[in-house]
Parts: C-alpha cells; sequence; structure tokens
C-alpha cells in the first residue's frame, strides 16, 4: 500500500538556439540520408523513429566498426554517433569518416560530456556535441544546424 513519488528537475543541454547558428526555424530542411550509430538498441530505435519522424531516410549500425562499413558501403548526408561503444568508439570512427568524407556533418552523442576537454567537444572529427538523454526537438535542431551550415558551405562554393 506504499505510494512513493519522486520528481527529478529536468534536463537541461548545452545547445545553441537554431537562431544563432544561422539556422532559421521556420525554414524546411531537406530530407538528409542519416547513419545513426548507437551500441543501445532502445536508443538507436528512438533516435531513428525521430529522424525518419522528420522525414530523413536511416540506416543504422550497432557499433563504430559497423558504422564505418556501412557508412562506406551508402551515400550518406548526415552521421549521428555515440561516443562510447564496443569495437570502435565514436571518436574514433568520426576520425575516419572525416578523412574520407570532409563535408558530412557527425553528431557525436555522448552521457559523458563532463568529462571531454574542449578540444574534444570541438574537435575537427565533429560538428556538433549532443548531450543525453535527448529529446526530438533537440536533434531536430541539430540536424537544421547542419543543414544550414549545408546550405551556407554549397553556396560559398558557387
Amino acid at each position: 500500500g506504499t505510494i512513493i513519488t519522486a520528481r527529478l528537475p529536468g534536463g537541461t543541454v548545452d545547445t545553441e538556439p537554431a537562431e544563432e547558428a544561422g539556422a532559421d526555424p521556420g525554414q524546411p530542411v531537406p530530407s538528409f540520408r542519416v547513419l545513426v550509430v548507437e551500441d543501445e538498441p532502445e536508443m538507436r530505435a528512438v533516435f531513428a523513429d525521430f529522424l525518419e519522424a522528420d522525414g530523413h531516410t536511416v540506416e543504422t549500425a550497432e557499433n563504430g566498426r559497423l558504422g564505418l562499413q556501412t557508412f562506406r558501403g551508402g551515400d550518406f548526408d548526415l552521421v549521428l554517433t555515440d561516443r562510447a561503444m564496443p569495437e570502435m568508439s565514436g571518436e574514433q570512427m568520426a576520425t575516419s569518416i572525416r578523412r574520407e568524407a570532409p563535408e558530412v556533418p557527425i553528431l557525436l552523442v555522448t552521457g559523458f560530456s563532463a568529462d571531454l576537454n574542449e578540444e574534444d567537444r570541438h574537435g575537427a572529427h565533429i560538428s556538433k556535441l549532443l548531450r543525453k538523454p535527448l529529446t526530438h526537438e533537440e536533434i531536430r535542431r541539430a540536424v537544421a544546424q547542419m543543414a544550414s551550415r549545408m546550405d551556407s558551405t554549397s553556396s560559398d562554393d558557387e
């Protein structure tokens, strides 16, 4: 007959608002082909569901080694990867991807961001660091930021 109620404060994520990052929140984001690399099946499914709900095509891999193989076998516009995974970390995979396809944005997701130093947080191998737990809106905002960066890069090339 005991009832226990737990009230937990809402988490915050250190992300830039879309407006500050150059993304217009009212601007539609193009449909991307996204590779999601996450070793936890539930999180992998949630990330894929969020992205698919926004109109993106998603492929998944369960670790960095398989993620790199999948990346090499496909034509991806964006990579969303967990940081800590068996066999090959998200950072190691991101470094390899960056060497092969420097134009592809890489979103690194971590639950251990307090352990990252400033260089790790904004290293050349990742485009943006996201902290777990993530909401659909946080992923949507990060994808919009990457779309905005890709638009500005492609217009600079013209």
